[in-house]
Formats: C-alpha cells, sequence, structure tokens
C-alpha cells in the first residue's frame, strides 16, 4: 500500500514534520534541577521557544519535572540567564551511556504591562472666520491743505 511508504504505525506519525516553532542547534552547557534537589549537568543541542533537546549522562523518567539553567562557561559556574521550568516529555537512550530528553518548556506569559495614562492631544479652537479682505485705501490730509485734483 503507497501510504505505509509515507506514514509509521507509530502514535505521532501524523503530526511528525509539523513543527510549532524553528529549532535553533547549539550547543550550550546547562545544568537540570529535579524537584528532589539534584542536579543533572548536560548540554542543549537545540532550543525552540517550546522546548529543548538536551543530551545527559544518565536517564531521566518522562514526566519528570525539571528547572534548566543555561550555563555561561563549561564549568557549570556562571547562569547565562534565569532558570526555565520544563517537563521531560521524550526520551531517546539508544547508546545506552547518554540518552537525549526531550524537554517541554512551561509556557511563561510576561506580566501585563501597567496601562499608561491616555494622553488627549490638545484640542485646538477653530479659527474664527475673518471678513474677506479687500484693499483698504485712507485719504489723509495735514491741516488745511488740499492735494491738488481732490474736491
Amino acid at each position: 500500500m503507497p501510504d505505509e511508504m509515507f506514514f509509521s504505525k507509530d502514535e505521532r506519525a501524523l503530526v511528525r514534520g509539523r513543527r510549532t516553532a524553528k529549532r535553533t542547534p547549539t550547543m550550550r552547557p546547562c545544568l537540570l534541577t529535579l524537584s528532589d534537589g539534584g542536579q543533572v549537568e548536560g548540554i542543549i543541542l537545540n532550543l525552540t521557544p517550546h522546548g529543548m533537546l538536551v543530551r545527559v549522562l544518565g536517564t531521566l523518567e518522562i514526566g519528570t519535572p525539571v528547572e534548566v539553567q543555561m550555563m555561561r562557561d563549561e564549568n557549570f559556574q556562571k547562569p547565562l540567564a534565569e532558570a526555565r521550568h520544563g517537563t521531560v516529555v521524550r526520551l531517546d537512550a539508544s547508546d545506552g551511556v547518554f540518552s537525549d530528553m526531550g524537554i517541554k518548556l512551561e509556557n511563561k506569559r510576561a506580566a501585563p504591562r501597567p496601562r499608561a495614562k491616555t494622553i488627549l492631544p490638545r484640542t485646538v479652537a477653530p479659527a474664527r472666520p475673518r471678513a474677506p479682505r479687500g484693499m483698504q485705501t485712507i485719504d489723509v490730509t495735514l491741516g488745511d491743505a488740499k492735494r491738488p485734483g481732490r474736491k
């Protein structure tokens, strides 16, 4: 059947290949803190806004809540950013020593910004309609002197 060439039989076959966000490949050291206080060192292989793929030495169970702290250095001493909470949703331990874990991050919404006071622009009073301007003339006389040509 032609469909068997394109779809595998597992439950994720229909959603495979449709990513919610583009992956960013990276080799960033990270420190995973478990809920019991234990810490596991790992390397982030790729990263999206929704989750990450982390390679660690050993394994964790699917559904384990973790806190992921990206580190600036390879000695795991200097944190790079604030820690993010997530859950292990995928585990690939095919070679036995290292395991690749898919961690889904909790959706952290930014706190709403306080609304700024609305500033309305000053309303300028409409200009008064002016009388039509025409040519204005004035007749000036000094004393009793009359100008020639005038009556």
